[in-house]
């Protein structure tokens, strides 16, 4: 299962309300582009303004794959106490 589609749910509140979100989750290297689809919910809903700074904030321990964070919208912050592979935040 995609990572994100479990992030997108976990995150309603903020989607939905504006209200502020923090989750932790383990990751591993098979998540790939983690916070790609969580950002194009907020932007379909929010447009390119996205949310206020860190309404939705996700602290993940473990190894991200590819693309780890890359295209994330205005109001997500994405935190790895581990490793990453490349093309971290493009």
């Amino acid at each position: 299962a995609v990572l994100d589609i479990e992030l997108i749910e976990a995150c309603a509140p903020a989607l939905e309300r504006g209200e502020p979100v923090r989750l932790e989750r383990p990751i591993g290297n098979a998540n790939r582009a983690t916070g790609a689809m969580l950002s194009g919910e907020v932007a379909r809903r929010y447009g390119h303004q996205g949310l206020k700074p860190d309404t939705i904030r996700i602290e993940f321990t473990g190894v991200a794959g590819q693309s780890f964070g890359a295209w994330a919208a205005h109001g997500v912050t994405l935190g790895l106490t581990g490793d990453a592979n490349d093309y971290v935040g493009k």
